[in-house]
């Protein structure tokens, strides 16, 4: 099985096979994980960071993780670079593109899986108006929106064999 997620969805997927690998990160969020074998995921612009003083992070962890989650168990996971997380995921796409108002977060989240040495490759499209935040999945007429697809899909077809030992541009 393979697995796709555009902008907050990323988030909730990264986190959610995370936690199939993870049991210390299972445990802290109180759930039973799925036990799906996904063999590779597709992340477009990804919304990984919920707690950062921007306009996300300024009101998202409340609703995500409860007034005080600070002081929960789940509180050191809260940074979806905490190597529980990052070591716990199968070879990943990474998609964002110099339009993306979260492709920092893209871009960070690159950082972190190349400091663990996690498979993975990252697709950044050049600045054009038209490719806007997860612009594949709200104009899918794009040439472009189709040509992320074919990434995804030669991808999955590959199961991240462009990637085995590392990143790749």
């Amino acid at each position: 099985m393979y697995a796709c997620g555009d902008s907050g969805g990323a988030c909730l997927l990264t986190y959610g096979i995370a936690m199939q690998r993870s049991t210390a990160l299972a445990q802290a969020a109180g759930v039973t994980p799925s036990d799906l074998p996904v063999r590779a995921l597709g992340l477009v612009s990804g919304m990984f960071y919920t707690n950062r003083l921007d306009q996300i992070g300024l009101f998202l962890p409340r609703y995500l993780y409860g007034r005080h989650y600070k002081k929960s168990a789940f509180a050191p996971y809260v940074s979806p670079e905490h190597p529980d997380i990052v070591t716990s995921l199968p070879p990943s796409l990474l998609i964002t593109s110099d339009n993306d108002n979260l492709q920092s977060y893209t871009l960070n989240f690159e950082k972190a899986l190349r400091r663990h040495q996690m498979p993975h490759k990252l697709i950044n499209y050049p600045k054009d108006p038209r490719l806007t935040h997860a612009f594949s999945a709200f104009y899918p007429d794009l040439p472009e929106s189709r040509e992320v697809i074919h990434h995804l899909i030669h991808f999955f077809e590959h199961t991240g064999d462009d990637c085995k030992g590392g990143y790749v541009s």
